[in-house]
């Protein structure tokens, strides 16, 4: 009777026992990737670089944009002989305008404006020998287009009359060519060479012969 009772009492500390696991069994470790792809906070230098780079381009790209719509309506101004808006747009004489290669200046001398030529050349220290893709200087402009007044300020200020254009042909050449008596005088005062041949080998007297301007062939002459 007593062995009987010793065996039952036995029976739960043995299944206690065995419900009972021998060692924590590990749980499985994290891969080596993941704890790196968990743990790395490091940046990424060629991705900063690369963002860098776009913004920089971005920046660039709008800067030509402005730059361009800025040009624009600084031809607009200087045709227009428009001062107040040369000024607000801080527009330069030598800035130059378009494709063709005329700067502000003889935007401004094509406009027929004597206030937009002076208030040009009288702001800033003026290049006024610049010449376009045609090798125009302001002064040719002038003459051809019969300005007195614009002609006259751009002599005084320092413009050159010994410049030629793509054809040889200096301003005195182009004004006695038109027959433009004020404008030969003018530039012959302002020490205009008389013989200066265009590249046909043409002079300014010849060119006054052979459109019949007999008014400058005394003027050459007797000069």
């Amino acid at each position: 009777m007593g062995c009987g009772t010793s065996k039952q009492a036995q029976e739960p500390e043995e299944q206690k026992e065995q419900s009972e696991p021998d060692e924590a069994t590990p749980s499985p470790s994290a891969s080596p990737t993941a704890e790196l792809a968990a743990g790395d906070d490091t940046p990424d230098p060629e991705s900063d670089s690369v963002s860098d780079s776009r913004d920089e381009e971005e920046e660039n790209l709008r800067r030509e944009k402005e730059e361009r719509r800025r040009k624009k309506q600084i031809k607009q101004a200087a045709l227009a002989g428009d001062v107040e808006k040369l000024a607000k747009l801080n527009a330069k004489a030598s800035d130059v305008c378009d494709s063709a290669g005329n700067t502000v200046l003889h935007l401004c001398v094509r406009s027929k404006n004597f206030d937009s030529v002076n208030f040009m050349v009288s702001r800033e220290l003026v290049n006024l020998n610049i010449v376009n893709n045609r090798g125009q200087s302001c002064l040719h402009i002038a003459v051809k287009l019969g300005l007195v007044d614009v002609s006259k300020l751009l002599t005084q200020k320092g413009a050159l009359t010994s410049i030629q254009d793509e054809k040889g042909r200096t301003a005195l050449w182009i004004s006695c060519f038109k027959g433009n008596s004020m404008l030969s005088v003018l530039l012959l005062e302002a020490g205009a060479e008389v013989n200066r041949t265009d590249q046909n080998k043409r002079t300014p007297l010849l060119a006054a012969c052979e459109q019949g301007h007999i008014s400058i062939v005394r003027i050459l002459v007797d000069w």
